[in-house]
């Protein structure tokens, strides 16, 4: 059952980790834009 999922995982895992990094990227410019805001 282990093997199955970690072969499910993999087989999803370029969509998850392209939206996984755009949603880190929008994170950060959104962290960015909070600083400069504040300071």
């Amino acid at each position: 059952l282990s093997f199955r999922s970690l072969e499910h995982n993999t087989q999803g895992e370029p969509a998850d980790v392209t939206s996984l990094a755009k949603w880190r990227i929008l994170n950060r410019l959104h962290d960015r834009n909070e600083t400069l805001y504040y300071r």
